[in-house]
Formats: structure tokens, sequence, C-alpha cells
């Protein structure tokens, strides 16, 4: 079953590649030679030679790597046609780089030769990668489909009419990926044997997608049934309580119109982990530069405002369960620190994990006496996080990602709440962008897990986008 799919999904992975590969090669070839026809001067430019060659090749590897990050062979993304269209089009403005910094290395002008050739690169790309992707692979998917290749059989374990209305839909789609092989449905005391539930109905009915339509499930049994389905090749997704938070942020995957939960792997390759952190090395040098002078007039403020230093240090909790040292501008009394105010904080937390899924909660003390009213005031517009950017020079912590935890706040923690410490910590995050303070813990959490399955360079430099108007607003900010 999981061999099949995986070679299914191979398969459809080396011909997006080909056709990708000659999309590239057919724009800047055509592209150059369209000009050099067109062109009035178009005769004097350079014929095809060695370094043209080698620049098509270099060109042509970096659109996949480009296109790869942008999700173009995530089969969530290539299976639809509207779902390909924002991914290209980032791919194509992104690569157009690659031959102006190829021009630059070797010294040469001739890609750009003419200010035109872009543009005529960049319109075949276009035209070639909609034709081969939205029309050719898209014949080919569904003359596979039809053949009974490429589909996968889908079983829903539900529970009343919330799991028969989703069997229902998929079974009157015309969808042709999805073939509805079976519905599973039991009684709330089997509830504790759900994960076994699942795994026996994956072996029984040869499935390829589970859909999960169950209430009062726990978020560790969500996550077990995850890996249980995730370490057999099967795709595991629930009907989930999270959809008026997620759904305002973040795009979740729909069969028949029902939107669903996904948990994935968060396994990332080498070059994904180092894009990641060249993105945050390039992001927190140009704001550091960017913003130096507030942070000067920050630390000013503080220093005039209240007795203590400007710059709090605190040990915090990051990969892999390490600890560090978090940097953050003091927004509390100098006397904050005494064991008796940390024990405060100590039980406010504790209560807060112990009742995660409480509407309404909030992650942070409101009215807290400690903080001075310069500390308000930074803490209001998230002006107390900037020295983080250290933080993440250091390679302590990412631009995005998961809130390291206190020390402390581990020993209140499930065995599901600790798989939020598989990624570096962030000074943003899913959370922050969906109500900061206002989003209950137990939300917070299964926010971070979903960005630890689904992250991306992309997602990234969206979530640090939707960070400004977050800030601005002073949502869930206290």
């Amino acid at each position: 079953m999981a061999k099949r799919k995986e070679r299914a999904a191979r398969n459809q992975k080396i011909i997006l590649i080909i056709f990708d590969l000659l999309a590239v090669s057919l724009a800047f070839s055509l592209g150059r030679w369209f000009i050099s026809v067109l062109h009035p001067f178009g005769r004097y430019m350079a014929p095809f030679g060695s370094l043209h060659l080698l620049g098509l090749v270099f060109t042509a590897l970096a659109w996949l790597y480009i296109g790869r990050l942008q999700g173009l062979y995530d089969e969530h993304t290539y299976v639809g046609r509207l779902t390909q269209v924002p991914p290209i089009v980032r791919t194509i403005l992104l690569g157009m780089f690659v031959p102006f910094a190829y021009d630059y290395i070797t010294k040469t002008d001739i890609f750009v030769e003419r200010r035109s050739v872009p543009l005529a690169i960049a319109g075949l790309a276009l035209f070639f990668f909609f034709s081969f992707r939205l029309i050719l692979f898209r014949s080919i998917y569904g003359m596979m489909l039809r053949r009974g290749h490429w589909g996968n059989r889908v079983i829903v374990l539900g529970q009343g009419e919330v799991g028969k209305r989703i069997a229902a839909r998929i079974v009157g789609s015309d969808s042709m990926r999805l073939t509805f092989v079976g519905f599973v449905d039991f009684r709330m005391e089997e509830i504790e044997a759900t994960t076994d539930l699942v795994r026996d109905a994956i072996r029984g009915k040869n499935a390829d997608e589970v859909v999960v339509a169950v209430h009062g499930l726990s978020h560790q049994q969500m996550l077990d049934i995850g890996d249980s389905c995730g370490n057999g090749g099967v795709r595991v997704s629930f009907v989930s309580d999270l959809f008026e938070t997620l759904s305002k942020r973040v795009d979740l995957s729909k069969i028949e119109g029902v939107p669903l939960l996904q948990l994935t792997s968060n396994r990332r390759g080498l070059l994904s982990c180092a894009s990641k952190r060249l993105l945050d090395i390039a992001g927190s040098v140009l704001l550091l530069l960017i913003l130096s002078p507030l942070l000067v007039l920050c630390a000013v403020i503080i220093k005039r405002s209240s007795s203590g230093p400007a710059l709090f240090r605190q040990r915090r909790v990051g990969l892999d369960g390490k600890e560090f040292i978090l940097y953050k501008f003091r927004t509390m009394h100098e006397k904050a620190d005494l064991e008796e105010n940390e024990n405060m904080h100590k039980s406010f937390v504790t209560e807060l994990i112990r009742n995660g899924s409480a509407k309404r909660s909030s992650y942070k003390i409101v009215r807290d006496p400690r903080v001075t009213s310069v500390g308000l005031w930074l803490r209001k517009y998230s002006l107390d996080e900037l020295p983080q950017l250290f933080n993440v020079l250091k390679g302590e912590m990412s631009l995005v990602g998961p809130r390291p935890p206190l020390p402390y706040e581990l020993e209140s923690y499930e065995n599901w709440h600790k798989r939020r410490l598989s990624v570096r910590p962030g000074i943003t995050g899913l959370w922050q962008v969906s109500g900061r303070s206002e989003v209950p813990f137990d939300e917070m959490v299964m926010l971070d897990l979903y960005y630890v399955g689904y992250r991306s360079m992309w997602m990234d430099i969206s979530l640090l986008l939707k960070t400004l108007p977050a800030v601005v607003t002073t949502k869930g900010a206290y």
C-alpha cells in the first residue's frame, strides 16, 4: 500500500521535473532567440556558446530548487489547477534573479544583454509552465486516474452524523482522485482504542488516506493516530475544532468542501534547513540595521524611566530541549525577578497549561503589577522582543517558530506539548498572527504543531509579513 503510493508520487514528481526543466530551457532559449530576431539590434547579440549552455543548466537547476521551496512538488499543490498558480508565479518571479546573478558572477551579459530578454523569458516561462503543468500534466494525471492508477483509497473513521455526512460527500463526489472504500463507525466507549481501530481499518481496507471525524479525541490521541498512519505512509486528516482559528490564517486541506487539519512529518532536508538558516541570518542582520536607532531609543527610555539594566536575560528552552539565554528589553521593575514574583508567574503558567483548552485564556498576566509603565508600552507593540534578533544571529532562535518556554513550564507539559520543541523557537509564529495572548494554550500548541508539519520558506515569509499588522493592531497583547 505505502510502496504503491510512494511509487505513484515518485513518478508524478519525475514527470513534473522533466516538464519544468523543459519549460525553463525553452523559455530561456526561445526568449533569447526571439529578441535576436525581432529586436532592431538583435543581430549584434553574441552567438550561443558554452557560457550560455552552462548558464542554462545552472538556471534550470536553480529554478527547480526555487520551485521545490515554493511547494511545486508537494502533492496537495500539483493535484489541482488553481493551487499551482501562486507557486508557479512566485517561482518565476524569484527565478528571474538567477540569470542576473549568473551574468554578474561570470562578468558577461549573455542573458540580459538586451533589456527585453528577461521580459521575453518571463512571459515564455509563464506560458510553458502553465501549458505543461495545467494542461499536459493534468491530462496525463486524469488518464492515469481513469485507468485506476494514482488515486487515493479513502476511509472515514467517524461517529454519528458528522462522519456519515463526510462519507456521503466522498461517495457522491465525481472526483477521480478519491475512491471511497469504507466507513468505520464505533461506540463512544471505544474511543480509547481509536489508534488501534485506525490501524486495523487501514489494513482491512487497504487505504491510502484516512479521515477521522470523531468528537472527544484528545490532542495526544490525534498525534498518536498521525504517527501511526504517517509511519505507514498513510495520510491522516481530522475534522478539527480549530477551523475558526486556522482557516483565517493558513490554508487547510479539503475533501469535497470539508476543511481538514492534517498532521505531517516534521523531517526536512539539508537544503530546506540551510535555506531557513540563510533567511534567518539575512533577515536578522537587515532588521538590526534598520531598527538600530529604535533599539538605542528603547534602551535609553528604559534606563531613564526606572532603575536597572535595559536588557533582560532569561533562561529559556529551545531546540530539542536545550536551554539558552534569551534577550529582551526589561519591562518589569528591577526587583520583579525575586522568588516571590517568579512563584506567582509559575503558578499562573501552570494553571494556564493544565486548563489549556479553556476559552479566552491569556498567556500573560493581565495588568501584571510587576510591569513598568514603559514596559506596558513596549509589550503592547512587542518592542521588548527586538533584542531576540541577536538570538537569531547566534542560531539559538529563528525568525519564525514556536515561542521558547521557560524551564519550569516543561514540568506541566504533556508529552504532545513537547513536540513543539522539535524545531528551533522563533520570534513570531502562527499563534502570534492568530490572536497572540488570546489564543488558549492547547490551541497555541496545535498551531505550533501545524507549523512544524507544514513549515516552508514561503510560510516563514508569509508569517513575517502578517506579523506587522498583528503587532500594529495590538490584538491580544499584554
